[in-house]
């Protein structure tokens, strides 16, 4: 697998960058637009509900192999407790909604307090 990785800042200002990064990576295999919108609400989490938030880093591993690639967003871990699914909150439902409806799979690990959203998309 060929991996980019990039760490950040975890201010809005670069979502930008890395969403275009994200769409470049995955053009070739016809999947750009859907890197570019999960890489973005991935990165919007981090930016608006981690600690990172504080002066802290995002980083994003961006693997290609030859059949899927995987995103990765990593933080430093939930500023709150997450709101539950069921509720009508305008906050924290595009992970389900968005995420959920472009990539083949997702989830959520924790590796030593940091969050690791990711998700895969698949071709061939």
């Amino acid at each position: 697998m060929d991996v980019t990785t990039i760490t950040f800042p975890c201010v809005a200002e670069f979502v930008g960058i890395v969403r275009s990064l994200a769409a470049t990576l995955f053009d070739p295999y016809e999947l750009g637009d859907a890197a570019r919108l999960i890489t973005s609400e991935l990165v919007t989490n981090s930016v608006v509900h981690s600690k990172s938030r504080y002066g802290g880093t995002v980083t994003v591993a961006f693997s290609i192999g030859e059949s899927l690639g995987r995103i990765e967003v990593i933080d430093n871990g939930p500023d709150a407790m997450p709101i539950p699914a069921d509720q009508l909150d305008e906050h924290r439902r595009g992970l389900r909604k968005i995420v959920d409806g472009t990539a083949d799979k997702w989830g959520h690990d924790v590796d030593g307090g940091r969050s690791i959203y990711w998700a895969e998309l698949h071709w061939n």
